[in-house]
């Protein structure tokens, strides 16, 4: 009735997609197969390693009141003596979902009580197939298990969902002004009310997801194998490595944010920061058996995206990082300041770091090895810039963003840049920073070398293809 009613008002309603997925619960004593662990073992784009469950050896909170976000670094050893990195790999940490959010979604279906029953899914292929491709069970999903781990493990509850998902949960919304509702986003002239409502520019928060959804829909009760039809896979989290293998001896150290502002904290980071205790891991387990007690994280090497100090040491380079993304450099910093003292003789370049934070009296993170690595002469300059800070600071020179220090610098920056050949980097996360950092390069190189700005893009190209400006984008 409601499809047939944005019919008549001009909207092209899709056809129901077909239902192909069906669970069903079994005796606790069922004689069945257990599935592999972590997504029905499925590889994981860009993998380079199998999947490792690595112990942590400390967790810390780094920022100190901050207002905004706390940073917190993880520290966990290397297990496997065969596995190694380098400065500027990352991993891909396989999280888990909320389990209070799984909790309440399995609850607004009406199955609390089946959520740690044993279940089994199977497809069930219609016989007016025809001659399409039979449907089969999506591969990260398990044969067999528990709604829990399921929902815990294996799928995506965040993120808005798909116009072909909302086609389907549109059948299961008993109230007639929901159900036109979703119908009309579904359908090609409900575009712009679709991104209205959860395009996350413009409606939907950052933690927006399933549970979101019911609660703004709640006469909407699908049946779970509808849910696990649509649902992704659960993806594993990129994070850079702050470590160098020569001094962080068999451990990998990473750094994350959590957001306060924010209704919902990311999935992975969520999850990470639930390891921090109230007092130090280290005294808390000091007298404990790793293997039987220390909690784990399991995790993947991924495959280099050439983020990586150059074989010659002695070419400078340039590190432009605010906030976390610092975590890479510190591993860069920390290989060279081991190398150096293995190799006295080594000669290394000279090293720049453009650092940025909200305020240095809670952001400033590795304060004191930036300090340190100034001091040995590893890090030949720092410059700092602080968004949200009116104070004083000893080495500040009242920058507000990383792209304000690149511009005082100005001329230099370009004859380091271009005339000495150095390499850039540039880490961080989101889109925009990346942009204006490169508009502001551009610009300089057009201003400090004569040239139009047509001349001074295709220079930025050109380093670009030398595999001389170096990015790691976090989105």
């Amino acid at each position: 009735m409601g499809s047939q009613r944005e019919l008549q008002e001009g909207y092209r309603i899709p056809a129901k997609p077909e239902e192909y997925l069906k669970l069903n619960y079994i005796p606790d004593d069922a004689d069945i197969v257990p599935s592999p662990p972590i997504q029905n073992g499925l590889s994981f784009p860009l993998a380079a390693s199998e999947i490792k469950f690595l112990p942590l050896k400390s967790v810390k909170l780094l920022t100190i009141n901050s207002d905004c976000k706390d940073v917190i670094e993880i520290t966990l050893i290397l297990k496997d003596e065969n596995l190694t990195y380098i400065p500027g790999d990352t991993v891909g940490v396989i999280p888990k979902n909320d389990p209070l959010e799984v909790e309440e979604i399995i609850s607004h279906l009406g199955l609390r009580d089946k959520l740690d029953e044993k279940c089994t899914l199977l497809v069930e292929n219609s016989s007016e197939n025809g001659n399409r491709k039979p449907k089969e069970l999506p591969a990260h999903l398990p044969k067999s298990s528990t709604l829990r781990n399921i929902f815990e493990s294996c799928v995506e509850i965040r993120g808005p969902p798909k116009k072909i998902f909302l086609r389907a949960l549109a059948e299961y919304a008993s109230d007639e002004n929901e159900k036109n509702e979703l119908l009309k986003m579904c359908s090609k002239e409900g575009s712009a009310e679709y991104e209205r409502v959860f395009s996350s520019s413009s409606g939907t928060s950052p933690g927006f997801g399933l549970l979101q959804f019911l609660k703004a829909y709640p006469s909407c009760i699908p049946p779970v194998s509808v849910l696990l039809q649509h649902l992704t896979r659960l993806r594993a989290r990129p994070y850079s490595i702050a470590s160098s293998p020569l001094v962080e001896d068999k451990c990998v150290r990473l750094i994350f944010s959590v957001y306060k502002e924010r209704d919902s904290k990311g999935v992975c980071t969520g999850w990470l920061e639930g390891f921090l205790p109230p007092v130090n891991l280290e005294e808390q387990l000091s007298s404990l058996s790793l293997s039987e007690t220390m909690p784990e994280v399991p995790l993947f090497f991924r495959k280099s995206s050439g983020f990586c100090l150059p074989d010659d040491h002695s070419v400078p380079l340039i590190l432009i990082g605010p906030g976390t993304g610092v975590a890479p450099y510190i591993g860069f910093l920390e290989h060279l300041s081991a190398l150096k003292k293995d190799y006295e003789s080594m000669k290394c370049g000279e090293v720049w770091l453009f650092y940025g934070c909200r305020n240095p009296e809670q952001n400033l993170i590795y304060e004191n090895y930036l300090k340190n690595f100034v001091e040995s002469g590893i890090l030949s300059r720092l410059f700092l810039s602080f968004s949200q800070y009116s104070g004083s600071f000893d080495g500040w020179n009242g920058s507000k963003y990383v792209q304000e220090s690149i511009e005082k610098v100005g001329g230099s920056f370009v004859e380091q840049l271009i005339d000495k050949g150095s390499v850039l980097y540039v880490s961080g996360d989101g889109m925009h920073m990346f942009k204006d950092i490169k508009e502001k390069i551009t610009a300089l190189i057009g201003e400090h070398k004569g040239v139009t700005a047509e001349e001074a893009s295709d220079m930025v190209k050109i380093l670009i293809t030398k595999k001389k400006y170096l990015e790691d984008i976090w989105i």
